[in-house]
Parts: C-alpha cells; structure tokens; sequence
C-alpha cells in the first residue's frame, strides 16, 4: 500500500473507514486477505473515500488524466517556472519511502 493510504488508514479505524464505504470491518479484512473481491461500486466507494483512482489503488500509478491535468498547468510556464516546478517534483518524489519507490518499478 502507498504512504498516503497507509496514513490514511493509521487516522481512520476500520471500522469507521467501513461504515464510510457501506461495508463491514470483516469484508475490510476480508478484501485485504484477498478472501473475497470487492465489487466496482464499493471500489468507487472506496476511491472516493480515499480520493484516489482506482488505478493508484491497484497498480500505484496515478491515471492518465490526472497526469494530462498537470501537463496542462504546466505547458505555458516559463523556462523558470518549469525549473521550479521540476525542484518541487524531485523534492516530493525524494520524499516518498524508497520501498514505495520500487513497488512501483515492478
């Protein structure tokens, strides 16, 4: 799981995390035992509770039109801004745990 999931959940109960999707703190256990699967309108549950794409749940990658989102903020900035921009990027991918890092590389 990704840091900001992980902190979401060490601030949330499971049980409080549960009632916010409609499910119970077994079928929590459950889904993260991979004992049972979870159907797409609990996962859209799930997602929205998060504020995160399914894809970042599944496969820890953001979708590709939040990525388009960005790209679109950035493509008339300035030689200085982009520079700027590209420093708080390495700052926050720094900042990331390094096994996090290499989940995502596999």
């Amino acid at each position: 799981m990704h840091s900001s999931i992980l902190l979401f959940f060490s601030t949330c109960p499971t049980h409080a995390f549960a009632e916010k999707i409609g499910v119970t703190p077994q079928f929590i256990s459950d889904v993260e035992r991979a004992v049972v699967g979870i159907s797409v309108p609990t996962l859209k549950k799930v997602c929205l509770t998060l504020g995160c794409s399914s894809d970042f749940l599944i496969f820890g990658k953001a979708d590709s039109s939040y990525l388009s989102s960005i790209t679109q903020k950035i493509q008339y900035m300035s030689e200085g801004q982009l520079k700027a921009a590209e420093q708080v990027i390495d700052i926050m991918a720094d900042s990331i745990p390094k096994n996090d890092k290499d989940k995502d590389k596999k």
